[in-house]
């Protein structure tokens, strides 16, 4: 048996499973196994961008304090092993077999769950198991009914909001919002990053309501070089910093931070994999504006070349808007998704803006002049096969 093609077989059969508009199957698996997600400390971040950021520095400061954490994430980029971490340490395919084949014992249907929903559920099983001592949990989508929502956290971070998923979370800032201060409880404290006027009118209410203590991130507090390129990431780990501060002491957070920080890592994430060839998983209006501020400050002049694609069920036709006048062309590529936008209809979008824009008819990495930045974005899917053909940094 492969325990790696027998997971990926199971996965594939539930992929079909859209996102759900209710948390009882997830709540009733999670009391069938006798409820793994109360077995340790939990971190909830919801947000449209910076998620995945944040939760890695805040990873990076618990564990240079010496706990065992625990991080979900979502989606991966290379395999799904990457959802489910021990001290930055993916599950072993075997670990993630033997856990799997538990849960489907105990359920009482095979495809009882969502893919999302088992690999969330394999996680805090998983985390119960190794005894960790802090979960850091990434949702997936929204936050009120994303099926990592069963968890009662000491912390809540709120990351960057924007618009994203508007057919499940609204069309308006302030719906999608309500939407993602769903994760807010009783008794946990609230970290926010900054946000919009309306964004933050919307988690006030929620923490008056609840009575809950909130904090806002400060960026300026990062007066130091971060793991993570960017200025839009002294946000991310202002984040993880005012997190930090409520889960330890002051004096353990005074000595680990700034060090754990600078070192912090996350991959496909403004990361270089040439000098001249950059990726980001920007996948949003909110992400691509990021990254246009990026490319103006640090490539500023240089003529860019954009290697794209995106999913159709996106907003694509404003998705890419703000980094149009950086481009001097585009080549565009169809995503290994079900439901990727196919390279033809994007590259005949973008020729509206009178730049050049030709397809590619599978994923390999087009030719750019020698002054020409290479920048591949729009897609998380993409983004992951790039990597794939790219040996890991030391």
């Amino acid at each position: 048996m492969n325990p790696r093609l027998e997971i990926e077989s199971f996965l594939e059969r539930i992929a079909h499973k859209d996102f759900r508009q209710t948390l009882e199957p997830m709540r009733e698996a999670c009391q069938l196994l006798g409820n793994p997600q109360s077995d340790f400390t939990v971190v909830h971040i919801a947000g449209t961008n910076g998620k995945g950021s944040t939760a890695a520095f805040l990873n990076a400061i618990l564990q240079r304090a010496g706990y065992s954490v625990g991080l979900i994430t979502s989606p991966h980029l290379i395999d799904v092993t990457e959802r489910i971490q021990i001290n930055r340490q993916p599950v072993s395919w075997e670990a993630l077999w033997e856990i799997i084949a538990k849960i489907r014992n105990t359920l009482p249907e095979d495809d009882f769950l969502s893919y999302f929903e088992m690999m969330t559920l394999a996680g805090f099983e998983y985390f119960s198991q190794m005894g960790v001592d802090i979960a850091v949990v990434e949702t997936g989508m929204g936050g009120r009914l994303d099926a990592t929502n069963v968890v009662t956290p000491q912390a809540a971070v709120l990351t960057s909001i924007s618009h994203d998923h508007e057919k499940y979370l609204g069309e308006t800032l302030m719906q999608i919002a309500q939407e993602k201060c769903g994760i807010l409880k009783r008794d946990c404290q609230v970290i926010s990053a900054p946000q919009s006027e309306e964004v933050a009118f919307v988690i006030e209410e929620h923490c008056r309501e609840l009575g809950l203590e909130l904090s806002w991130a400060d960026p300026e507090k990062i007066t130091f070089a971060l793991g993570l390129k960017g200025e839009h990431q002294k946000i991310n780990a202002a984040c993880a910093l005012t997190a930090g501060q409520v889960l330890l002491a002051d004096d353990l957070i005074a000595e680990v931070a700034e060090a754990a920080l600078r070192k912090a890592a996350w991959p496909g994430r403004l990361q270089y994999l040439r000098d001249n060839f950059l990726v980001d998983c920007a996948h949003n209006l909110g992400g691509m504006r990021t990254l246009a501020d990026y490319l103006q400050a640090a490539h500023a002049g240089q003529k860019i070349h954009f290697l794209l694609g995106a999913l159709a069920d996106k907003n694509w036709q404003t998705m890419f808007e703000p980094i149009i006048p950086l481009a001097n062309r585009f080549t565009c590529v169809t995503p290994t998704s079900g439901r990727a936008l196919p390279a033809a209809s994007l590259a005949e979008y973008l020729k509206r803006y009178e730049k050049p824009a030709t397809c590619l008819e599978r994923l390999t990495l087009p030719e750019a002049e020698p002054e020409e930045l290479l920048v591949a974005t729009g897609s998380l899917y993409m983004i992951g096969e790039l990597l794939r053909c790219f040996p890991k940094p030391d």
